[in-house]
Parts: C-alpha cells; sequence; structure tokens
C-alpha cells in the first residue's frame, strides 16, 4: 500500500469499523528519518456528520494536550482533501485484559508487589491529567471515564500506559454529555456514574480501584455475571473480601481497596496522588524497590513472549470474532491461590501450558475500546481452521453498537458471519441498553429488526416518594409513568419524610417496566 494522508504514507490497514479505519503508518523525513505511527481515520460517510466530527475533534484535542510517560500520545490531527485523521503513538504491549486471562489460565496469581507497581504507573498518568491547566491556569476537568483493563497496556520493558481517552470529559468538550446519561463500562464504573450524577477525578479512582482488586485477587469486587447485575451490585453491595478469594491477601493492602472503593466519592481517595502514595507505602514496608524491568520480564515470561517489537514489515495479528471462544466471554474466570511471594520468583513459577497472549500494539487496542471495530481480519493473517458460520443480520432505528460480552461487532445496520451456535447479544446506544439472545445456525440467517420508541416506566409507590430516574429528579408520587427508552435505568427512590432512600438498577424492555416500592 503506497496511499499518503497528509504527509503520512499509509503502510496497510489494520482495522476498520462503523466510525473509523486504522493504519500502520509512517512518517518520512530528510536523511532517512522515519517514525512508524498509528493513523485512525473517520470513515467518508461520517465526514459530514458534524455531531461525530465535533467528537472526533473532542478527543484529537484532549489527547493532543496530554504529555506523560504513562500516558499514550497524540502526535498530530489532521485534514486531508476532507479526510480526518489522527496521528497516534505505535507502542507494542500487552493489555491488562489479556495479562489477567493468561493468569487464570496458567492458574498463576500476580505478584502483590507487581500490581502495586503498575497501578502506581497509572496514578501517575491520572494524576497528572485530573490536574492539566489551560494556558489561563484553570483546572480543565479532565476525567477519563473509562478506566478499564482493556485500557491499560503494559509494555515489554514493564512501562504502563492508560489509553483511550475517546470518552473523556472536560471543559474543552465542544460535544457535550447531558446529566443522567452513562458512557463508559458499566463494571467498571463508579455508583454514581451509573447513578448519572456529576463526576470528578474520584471516580477514575473507583475505576482503577476495581482494576486492582482484579488484578490482586483475578475476579471482579463485585462478582460475576452480566454487567447489568454488576452494575446493580457496584450501587447497592459491599464488595467481596480479597481474603475470601485469596487467603494470603496482605493486611495492608485492606484500607488501600477501602480508599479506592468506598462507595462515596468523599470516603475515597482526595486524588490519584493519595492512591500513589499508599501504594508506594505498601512496598516500602515490603522492602521492595521493584523496577519497571522486573515488571516487564515477569509478564513477557507470563505470555511466553521473549521479544514482542513489531517493524511496519511484520504482520499483525487484528483480534476478531471467529478467533475467539465466544462461548466463554461471560464465564467466571478464578485464579488459583498459591503461597507466591508479593514480589517475582521466578523459580516458583511453573505454567501449565506455553500458549501466547500477545496483545498488539497498545495504541491498536486504543483505537479498538475507543471506536466501534467489526469482525474484519487482515489479509496478513493466516488462514484458520475454516468453522462452520451462519449470518447476523441486524437493522435498528435509532442506530445502536452490537456486541457480544466485552467484543464490538459494529454499529447497526450490520451484517457479520459467526460460527453456529447460542449468543447473547447487547444492544446499546446513549439511551438504549437491551441484551437479545440469538441461535446462529449453519449457512442460515438470522435476521432481527428492532425499533426503538419510548416506552413507558409505571410506578407504583406511596404518595410523596420523590422518584430520580438516571441522576434527574421527574417528579413526586403519585407519578404513574415516565416515557423512556429501553435500557438500563437507575433509580433512586427518597421516603417522604426524606430520612430513608433506596437505589434500584432495572432493565426497561421494549415492552416497559414497572416498580412497586414501599416504605412499610
Amino acid at each position: 500500500m503506497s496511499t499518503k494522508i497528509g504527509r503520512y504514507s499509509l503502510v496497510r490497514q489494520l482495522a476498520v469499523g462503523g466510525m473509523a479505519e486504522v493504519y500502520l503508518a509512517r512518517q518520512e523525513g530528510i536523511a532517512g528519518f522515519e517514525k512508524t505511527v498509528v493513523i485512525k481515520r473517520v470513515l467518508p460517510h461520517l465526514v459530514s456528520d458534524k455531531k461525530f466530527i465535533t467528537m472526533f475533534l473532542d478527543e484529537a484535542r484532549l489527547a493532543s494536550r496530554l504529555h506523560h510517560p504513562n500516558l499514550v500520545e497524540i502526535y498530530d490531527l489532521g485534514e486531508n482533501k476532507g479526510e480526518y485523521y489522527i496521528a497516534m503513538e505505535y507502542v507494542p504491549g500487552f493489555s491488562a485484559a489479556s495479562i489477567l486471562t493468561a493468569a487464570a489460565d496458567e492458574e498463576v496469581p500476580l505478584p502483590y508487589g507487581l500490581c502495586a507497581h503498575a497501578i502506581m504507573q497509572i496514578c501517575s498518568g491520572l494524576k497528572y491529567a485530573h490536574d492539566l491547566q489551560d494556558s489561563e491556569g484553570n483546572n480543565l476537568g479532565l476525567i477519563h471515564r473509562d478506566v478499564a483493563p482493556d485500557n491499560i497496556m503494559v509494555m515489554p520493558s514493564g512501562s504502563v500506559k492508560l489509553i483511550d481517552f475517546g470518552i473523556a470529559k472536560s471543559t474543552l468538550n465542544e460535544s457535550h454529555t447531558l446529566t443522567g446519561t452513562i458512557k463508559g463500562k458499566l463494571r467498571y464504573m463508579s455508583p454514581e456514574q451509573l447513578l448519572g450524577r456529576t463526576l470528578d477525578p474520584r471516580a477514575d479512582i473507583f475505576a482503577l480501584g476495581i482494576v486492582f482488586f482484579e488484578l490482586t485477587t483475578g475476579q471482579h469486587p463485585f462478582g460475576q455475571g452480566k454487567d447489568l447485575d454488576i452494575a446493580s451490585r457496584i450501587v447497592t453491595e459491599p464488595y467481596l473480601d480479597p481474603k475470601s478469594i485469596r487467603p494470603n491477601f496482605p493486611d495492608e493492602l485492606i484500607p488501600i481497596l477501602e480508599g479506592a472503593l468506598a462507595k462515596s466519592p468523599d470516603d475515597r481517595f482526595k486524588d490519584c496522588g493519595a492512591f500513589h502514595h499508599s501504594l508506594e507505602s505498601f512496598l516500602d514496608g515490603l522492602g521492595a524497590h521493584i523496577s519497571d524491568n522486573e515488571l516487564g520480564v515477569f509478564i513477557n515470561e507470563l505470555l511466553d513472549v521473549d521479544d514482542v517489537t513489531l517493524t511496519p514489515n511484520e504482520p499483525l495479528s487484528v483480534e476478531t470474532l471467529p478467533d475467539i471462544d465466544l462461548a466463554g466471554l461471560d464465564s467466571p474466570t478464578k485464579v488459583q491461590d498459591s503461597p507466591l511471594p508479593p514480589l517475582i520468583n521466578s523459580a516458583d513459577r511453573q505454567p501449565k501450558s506455553k500458549t501466547p497472549y500477545i496483545a498488539i500494539a497498545a495504541i491498536i487496542m486504543m483505537v479498538i475500546a475507543s471506536m466501534f471495530i467489526g469482525p474484519t481480519k487482515s489479509k496478513n493473517e493466516p488462514s484458520s481452521t475454516k468453522l462452520v458460520q451462519g449470518t447476523l443480520k441486524i437493522e435498528t432505528t435509532p442506530r445502536v453498537s452490537v456486541r457480544i460480552g466485552d467484543k464490538i461487532l459494529g454499529i447497526a445496520p450490520l451484517e457479520v458471519a459467526l460460527p453456529e451456535g447460542d449468543y447473547l447479544l447487547k444492544l446499546a446506544n446513549e439511551d438504549i441498553m437491551e441484551e437479545l439472545s440469538v441461535t446462529i445456525k449453519a449457512r442460515a440467517t438470522e435476521d432481527i429488526i428492532r425499533i426503538y420508541e419510548q416506552v413507558p416506566l409505571s410506578f407504583n409507590l406511596p404518595g410523596g416518594t420523590e422518584i430520580d430516574v438516571d441522576g434527574v429528579i421527574i417528579g413526586t408520587a403519585p407519578v404513574e409513568s415516565f416515557l423512556t427508552y429501553p435500557g438500563v435505568r437507575t433509580i433512586t427512590l427518597t421516603s417522604p419524610n426524606g430520612e430513608t432512600s433506596e437505589t434500584r438498577v432495572i432493565q426497561v424492555g421494549i415492552e416497559g417496566a414497572s416498580l412497586t416500592h414501599s416504605w412499610e
């Protein structure tokens, strides 16, 4: 491929989805200067969509201000013959999600000290982003809003980077999210984010606390299950006792989890600097001085990779649906506990197998997480064993994203080939969230058509009960019904005397839903 966009030569396409396409590219200069980058280019049919272009420019505007060793950088924003693009840092590495999967499959718990070291690096990056100011010294109010294992990358050197500021919130944004709108991954959201309330940087602290719990225990702090069930427990229930999962869980880490996972933002660490300091004190108490290199050596051994440095002429494999075990996407993962010390000790590790878990370049994970990538294969990928497949066709009004587990198929309308079997689809946009079971049969087409209209959310409540839907007070009972789109809704009820409140996360179906409550 010799196509140029601006000053960049496109080497080959890495992925394409419903909103943008991603290329490995090369910037060339005088005297043999050459720099490998990744280009994210808006698809032609969206160039005239002013709302989308504004969001795309928001992402670039925010990310271009971030210059920190623990954040992936944006190099350039350009427009070429009506085509908008972003040039981004190219960084090979492993996502925290792939590391968790490898640790579970190998039944190797991650050492506590290395987990603390990795999270400290993300704390540093977030503290920098949260404190970022404009030219007049005003805080930009930057909140990531999507801190999750998929967006945390560990490089072979052991350096850790946070990626994907695609849905970050800042005072710079020209596109705005209405109060009560939820953006991000449900199972990594803070209670206030799930409730649709005003956010501050402490929402990112809660999400990072969930990731830290997962790294140190191998399990989500609010258990397993569907995203909706986990979201409900995040709002209403305490997190799991880490010692019930790993009996040797250090007592010194308990207050650190409490400071990150408190329900109320006021009870959490005041900022990521305090979170970082507590982890640093934990390591000091162990007498541990961990380097990036120690983390890198451990992760490379765990994933059985000696060197993941890629050149622009080497083939990259983009994760696609036919290559993964779709049936196991929502299955719980448990890491068996073992008497590993909190620091790396390779002699104690005896992995069961040598299956590699190579994640692609950090920036590729960034764009896959930040846009809707469809199941397309790279031309450079070797052909795999043919699976017996059927076809899934989906049309919706309004448009929604379509997922299977955490894997994004694309934006409806779409048509995609899938191995035969049973799937749980998640159809969602900012207002809609529906889960739908489908069966794909070999050499057959499953057609799904959804026309979403607002439906009634009915209430049967004692008079005087205040009703809050997704952070917006809609009135006081008696309120017979409230029109809303199908999807996840967080309802907070307050008793007539104002002394008692109760929160429920419910699924509103295509025919509506009802809520009954008594204060007796």
